[in-house]
């Protein structure tokens, strides 16, 4: 990630320096030399401009993706805890009666214990008991 950030600056002093490089090799006189040392820098260095946009967008874009991916497993999660629930009491209402004198649990509703929902019960009732103390 940090190179990236880098990535304008190298590329465009790289170009430089290998421009200068062969220009010399060549014979090239030296202004000339400058002039094309100094192009290649400019244009090179706008060049890793727009490579590291590119790289840094497709990165947040990936980023986002992944948390909307999540964000879906959590909600389908929760409709599937939440499915149960509530065809439990649609369930319960016919078992509820076994007979006209007699009410009996059913045993679908005891297996959905959910601890989630005791530890944000538990958590309530500190807060209204920190309240009233206040």
């Amino acid at each position: 990630m940090g190179n990236i950030r880098k990535l304008p600056f190298l590329s465009g002093c790289s170009a430089a320096i290998l421009a200068g490089i062969i220009s010399f090799a060549v014979g090239v006189d030296n202004r000339t030399i400058y002039i094309r040392m100094a192009v290649m820098m400019f244009l090179f260095y706008g060049i890793g401009v727009l490579v590291k946009n590119a790289v840094l967008n497709t990165q947040k874009e990936i980023e986002e993706k992944k948390k909307e991916m999540e964000q879906e497993e959590a909600r389908s999660k929760r409709k599937q805890k939440e499915e149960p629930m509530q065809e439990a009491p649609e369930r319960g209402k016919n078992t509820l009666l076994q007979d006209e004198r007699t009410v009996a649990e059913p045993k679908e509703i005891r297996k959905e214990y959910n601890p989630d929902l005791e530890e944000e019960f538990r958590a309530l009732s500190d807060v209204i008991l920190t309240r009233t103390k206040e």
